[in-house]
């Protein structure tokens, strides 16, 4: 369970080397960027962890959120993927794109 204002940092590793961003879609179905906090994709290399450089403070909305790591051999802006995440159904990411999410339980 998490709480508005905690804060939340990612780590991420790749079993191949691209660019990665991580998105939440709120209990609204409202997406934002959590990190990098400029909405553009940060490189990854392949086997290494990387902490990403930015911590994202959680809103004042209650409920379930979803946090969305989205993995591209390109890399991407968020505004580019923005209207394809939703609560119910993620779409597709783009080509050759991977990604992984988890509920967080806001309260």
């Amino acid at each position: 369970m998490v709480h508005p204002g905690d804060r939340l940092r990612f780590r991420v590793t790749a079993r191949r080397g691209g660019h990665v961003l991580v998105a939440g879609i709120d209990s609204r179905g409202e997406a934002y960027v959590c990190a990098p906090s400029d909405g553009r994709s940060q490189a990854l290399t392949a086997g290494e962890t990387t902490t990403l450089a930015d911590a994202v403070e959680l809103d004042d909305v209650l409920g379930s959120e979803r946090i969305v790591a989205i993995v591209c051999p390109e890399p991407f802006r968020f505004d580019e993927i923005a209207t394809r995440l939703h609560a119910d159904d993620l779409g597709d990411a783009g080509d050759g794109c991977q990604r992984d999410s988890l509920v967080l339980l806001k309260r």
